[in-house]
């Protein structure tokens, strides 16, 4: 299948528009993840709780990651994340009546569970969309939709902890709402795409290819070995910040509000500088710096004796992972064939999947030993994990989005280069 080229002015400003709803979106979404687990430490009076519900909240995503990849390569892109976003904002009432409520920690696990297999969809359909909208720059377009996301874990965790303090339950919840509801309505409004409009026609919907793809590209194979134990251990730092400042830094709402904005600030700064210099950093090596810079930067600020020094640990830690997963986002996707590229890329961000298994780890961790040696665990863990696969493969410091090897680069005889084919 081959798209129809589009010029490289239509593509930035169908991006420009799809970000406008974006943005709203992602605000929305840190307004209620940061509410959600404020209240439920709150309601609860539990580490355990916080994991249990953050392991509703992401294992969906192993449900419907692959599903979702398939739809993104049969139907439109525009038409599924319209659906998405829309459902999204829908179940978000659920969740906030089940806090408003008061009700069991069996329900709104089941809330949250519910809402999330739909949201757990949104990634892969929203990553094959903006192929379809700049497939000349797609580096680009990865790299300045997460600037967007990131501007909105700035202003929305932010948001969260003012409207913590002075707003009602109910009014936060519905707001979050009409945020992800604005997205599906900006998203519907994108024109179609050919590309999109040939998809239902011209791919073939099984899973066997693209695995068979995943399984010849080395470079594949090592982006998925090496995000095991940071999405394990270091990711759920979102998830358990709330904790860690409430305990170990002594924060109210708006603290937690502001050390989240400044992971966001940190996030921002850094997916804005790859914008323009993606071709330099699209190496191993950049991930290998990026993940033990993250590292460091946990344990400071874990370890940090007062709020001013977390709080530069977080900017740190921010920038470094989202470097991290930019860089890894975009060495996935080059070269990837646009008939089976939302598999694929489902495939890969399944790893998001790994989250769950880590706060459920890191909460029990804490309530039999200690909070701060939880803290230490993600640190220390991800850096030594990292450091062991480094030295047990070496290529994977030299590694780039042509470092397969030739062979693995055909497939029926046919060579694979970034872009539509």
């Amino acid at each position: 299948m081959v798209c129809s080229p589009r010029s490289i002015d239509e593509c930035r400003l169908s991006l420009k528009r799809f970000h406008y709803g974006f943005l709203s979106a992602r605000m929305a979404e840190w307004v209620y993840l940061v509410t959600l687990n404020w209240m439920v430490l709150v309601l609860f009076k539990s580490a355990s709780a916080v994991g249990v519900v953050n392991a509703c909240r992401l294992i969906p995503v192993v449900l419907v990651s692959v599903p979702s990849g398939i739809l993104a390569d049969r139907y439109s892109c525009r038409k599924l994340l319209s659906l998405i976003y829309l459902l999204a904002a829908l179940f978000t009432f659920g969740v906030g009546w089940a806090l408003v409520t008061k009700a069991s920690l069996t329900v709104l696990c089941v809330m949250v569970f519910l809402r999330e297999l739909v949201a757990g969809m949104e990634p892969p359909a929203r990553n094959l969309f903006l192929s379809e909208l700049c497939p000349q720059e797609l580096p680009r377009a990865l790299a300045s939709n997460a600037s967007v996301l990131n501007l909105g874990r700035v202003v929305g965790p932010s948001a969260a902890g003012y409207l913590l303090v002075h707003w009602n339950l109910p009014g936060i919840f519905a707001l979050a709402s009409v945020g992800t509801a604005l997205c599906a309505l900006s998203t519907f409004c994108q024109p179609e795409t050919e590309c999109s409009s040939k998809r239902a026609t011209t791919s073939d919907t099984g899973m066997r290819e693209a695995l068979s793809y995943v399984a010849a590209h080395p470079r594949l194979k090592l982006l998925i070995a090496l995000m095991v134990a940071p999405m394990i251990l270091a990711f759920p730092y979102l998830s358990m910040l709330p904790m860690f400042a409430k305990e170990l830094i002594k924060c109210g709402p708006e603290g937690v509000g502001t050390l989240v904005s400044l992971t966001a600030v940190g996030s921002l700064v850094s997916s804005a500088t790859i914008i323009g210099n993606s071709q330099r950093v699209l190496k191993g090596s950049f991930q290998i710096v990026t993940l033990l810079l993250f590292s460091a930067s946990l344990l400071v600020g874990f370890l940090a004796p007062n709020f001013a020094v977390a709080a530069v640990a977080m900017f740190v830690a921010g920038g470094a992972s989202q470097a991290y997963r930019t860089v890894s986002r975009i060495l996935a996707q080059m070269g990837v064939p646009k008939k089976f590229q939302g598999r694929v890329v489902s495939l890969i961000l399944m790893d998001r999947a790994l989250i769950p298994v880590g706060t459920l780890l890191l909460g029990w961790w804490a309530e039999h030993f200690s909070l701060l040696s939880s803290g230490v665990l993600m640190a220390a863990g991800t850096a030594a994990a990292t450091l062991a696969l480094l030295v047990w493969k070496p290529a994977l410091w030299a590694m780039s989005p042509v470092s397969d090897d030739a062979s693995g680069l055909v497939v029926a005889g046919k060579v694979l280069t970034p872009g539509p084919a």
